[in-house]
Order: structure tokens, then sequence, then C-alpha cells
């Protein structure tokens, strides 16, 4: 059975992420590549200004 990690690692892991995430801000028409087996991405909340205007397709292949 696996055991859960220390919480000072978790914590530790999300100072790490909070440290050194890049936004990258895109505008109309651009196009944004991400391969998943060499970053770690999410999505930070968007503002007001930006709801309903993204469009997001996806594409999952080796």
């Amino acid at each position: 059975m696996d055991k859960p990690l220390p919480a000072q690692v978790l914590y530790d892991c999300i100072k790490t992420l909070e440290e050194e995430y890049v936004t990258i801000l895109l505008k109309k028409g651009d196009v944004l590549l991400i391969d998943n087996l060499e970053v770690l991405h999410s999505r930070r909340p968007m503002v007001n200004s930006q709801i309903n205007t993204r469009r997001a397709l996806a594409s999952i292949c080796k």
C-alpha cells in the first residue's frame, strides 16, 4: 500500500510551482502547443474579460 506524501513535501511542491510559473498571454489568432511530456501545465483563473472568449482545441497523440 502506498503512503501519502508528507505535508511538507506537498507544501514544497506548491511553493516551487508558484515560484516558477510563467504566464503566456494569448491574443486572437495565437496558437499554443504544449508537449505534455516536457512541461507541467495548468490554467490560472480567468479574469472577467477572458470569460467566453477562449476556444480550446485539444489533440492527444504520440
